[in-house]
């Protein structure tokens, strides 16, 4: 079992604008880049104070959280917008209402937590559109009706009204990324700063308050 090495994006594609780092940090003037071979360098204009995707609260800890958790899709690089499978196997439309996915059978959280499941995706999209939490980006999920599992690698996911900004700014982005639910249960139903059961195509090294976060 495996985290998500092979959708690792290179140093090229997040120049040239790759999801790995998002959009509205790349374009905000208070970011910066820079590259020494393989290493890249990029000078933020805030700290982290969460990396648990539902309580997200700027964009930097989005760009940490997108690349460090996996989500059912993410964006791919170039000029114009697009997506492609990350954690599923397959994903798919069925009619306005309805989103059929499959995911991949080799996808698994660190620190022991196992195998991605369909249950988890369940846990972590209901998890944000749950009023009760309170997340700031609950909106990205508020046409959602229920995630249906239907095994132990499949779902559907049902919205109570068509959404256009699904595939655009829901499921691609941190709101769409997967938390392990026994994870998240052990740590009382919130992360803070330190992750636990990473899963995306980078893991974070190390954190040092207002000094350098190391994504490897």
């Amino acid at each position: 079992m495996s985290i998500l090495a092979d959708t690792r994006v290179s140093r090229r594609s997040l120049l040239a604008g790759a999801g790995a780092f998002g959009l509205a940090s790349m374009v905000n003037p208070k970011v910066s880049w820079s590259s020494d071979g393989p290493i890249l360098k990029v000078r933020s204009y805030a700290d982290i104070q969460t990396l648990d995707p539902c309580f997200r609260l700027a964009a930097p800890e989005g760009d940490i959280t997108s690349v460090i958790f996996a989500g059912l899709v993410v964006t791919t690089p170039g000029d114009s917008w697009g997506w492609r499978p990350m954690a599923a196997e397959t994903i798919k439309q069925l009619d306005p209402l309805t989103v059929a996915f499959q995911l991949r059978d080799n996808i698994g959280f660190t620190d022991g937590y196992g195998q991605m499941t369909a249950e988890d995706v369940k846990f972590s999209i209901e998890r944000i559109a749950d009023p009760a939490n309170k997340s700031p980006y609950s909106g990205d999920w508020a046409t959602l009706k229920e995630v249906e599992v239907k095994d132990k690698l499949s779902g559907l996911i049902h919205l109570k009204q068509a959404f256009a900004p699904l595939w655009t700014s829901t499921l691609p982005t941190p709101s769409g990324t997967i938390l392990s639910k026994r994870a998240i249960t052990e740590l009382g139903g919130k992360m803070g700063v330190k992750p636990v059961a990473q899963s995306g195509p980078y893991i974070l090294k190390e954190w040092l308050p207002k000094q350098r976060t190391v994504l490897v």
